[in-house]
């Protein structure tokens, strides 16, 4: 107002610019914390984590996947049925990419 002081007017523009700059610093702080939200989301899909089997076989098409020379390759369906369908009573442990189940093929074989 017209009895203010200079002191009181730039204390006040002070007060108004550190708000505005805390503002934009918690502004900023949101935002990184959703960008590294959806890196993390993201880097957890591509280590296999959230992938279905549907992902797989088309991230194989995209790279031109080869299997290495003695890999055998599975189907899902022949999966399923060597692990009771991915039972529980199945699981040998934990690997880098994932659960580890006990499976028993149409031969007689025992793989992991």
């Amino acid at each position: 107002g017209p009895w203010q002081t200079g002191s009181e007017s730039t204390s006040k523009s002070a007060l108004v610019y550190g708000l505005a700059g805390a503002g934009v610093a918690v502004l900023a702080l949101a935002c990184l914390l959703g960008l590294y939200c959806w890196w993390n989301s993201w880097r957890l899909k591509s280590n296999g984590s959230w992938v279905s089997k549907f992902d797989v076989d088309d991230r194989a098409k995209q790279l031109n996947w080869r299997p290495k020379v003695g890999v055998t390759r599975f189907k899902v369906e022949e999966l399923e049925k060597a692990t009771d369908n991915f039972s529980p009573k199945n699981i040998i442990g934990r690997g880098q990419f994932g659960i580890v189940y006990k499976g028993t093929l149409l031969d007689g074989t025992v793989v992991a």
